[in-house]
């Protein structure tokens, strides 16, 4: 880890942190793919200390981990990069803010995907959806770029993807591409530059994302600091991603993680452990030291 940029070697006595933005994937969620104990008391003592943690993840609502709905010091999820903040309270939820892709911009991506032999999953009224075909090569490890469990478990099957994105273009909240060199994300990415109205990112090696021009984590937060009358002054944010660059720059306090990309670990003042190393416990314990 980059000595000066090491989060246990800054002391964070003046600042007022009340939010805390957490990605999921990379970040707060260990490779096992659930919060470590030590993860979730940081929470705790997060919340203790008067902080907001939110989580603000690519994946859609009801791709969250079941686990997460536990932990009843979280208020609030932004999922889809940005495109819904949701209110949970229990176990109901309740929507307070989208950005959906503009359905002309739905309909251009339609019309380059179907010229392309790449992978196109649609997230929409939280849900994560893929075509029947794709779906199947996965399961058979012809993408072995995929976690095939993950796919199994978060997404919902439909026969034609290209149709059903035309049949809810009214409310796509993220469209996510994937691919299996990753030297290719430039060419994908220069695919859809022309299409107005859209923002590009990605959260893995393998993939673009695409969503609304407003659609970003970043965004997101700024409208739910805005709700609890506070500023980025008063915000905290960890990732590990491209998508995640937005809310990083915007927060006060930006903590790459230590298996984040380098163009992420540049961007941010601080860095972290990795998340196997409970990188994100490590970071709030420094944030709330005594």
């Amino acid at each position: 880890m980059n000595i000066e940029k090491n989060i246990t070697n800054f002391n964070f006595s003046n600042l007022d942190v009340r939010m805390i933005a957490l990605d999921l994937d990379g970040t707060s969620i260990s490779p096992a793919n659930v919060f470590t104990s030590r993860t979730v008391e940081s929470f705790k003592l997060a919340h203790k200390k008067g902080a907001n943690v939110v989580i603000a993840t690519g994946r859609a609502f009801h791709s969250l981990p079941q686990h997460i709905w536990e932990l009843e010091f979280i208020d609030y999820v932004i999922t889809s990069n940005g495109a819904v903040t949701t209110r949970l309270e229990g176990e109901k939820h309740e929507i307070v803010d989208t950005s959906y892709i503009p359905e002309a911009a739905v309909e251009s991506i339609v019309q380059i995907m179907r010229k392309s032999s790449l992978v196109m999953e649609i997230f929409t009224q939280g849900a994560s959806y893929i075509g029947r075909k794709a779906l199947e090569e996965i399961l058979e490890d012809k993408h072995p770029y995929r976690d095939k469990e993950y796919v199994r478990n978060t997404r919902k099957v439909t026969e034609d993807i290209f149709e059903f994105a035309l049949q809810n273009k009214e409310h796509i909240e993220n469209i996510s591409v994937t691919f299996p060199e990753a030297e290719q994300k430039s060419k994908v990415m220069e695919m859809f530059s022309e299409v107005e109205a859209v923002h590009l990112t990605s959260s893995f090696p393998y993939n673009v994302e695409i969503g609304n021009v407003t659609a970003t984590k970043g965004e997101a937060l700024k409208h739910l600091l805005a709700k609890f009358h506070l500023s980025a002054d008063n915000l905290m944010a960890c990732g590990d991603s491209l998508n995640d660059l937005e809310m990083l720059k915007l927060a006060k306090v930006g903590v790459a993680m230590g298996n984040a990309s380098e163009e992420i670990k540049a961007e941010c003042k601080y860095i972290t452990a990795s998340n196997k190393e409970d990188g994100v416990a490590v970071a709030i314990e420094q944030v709330f030291k005594a």
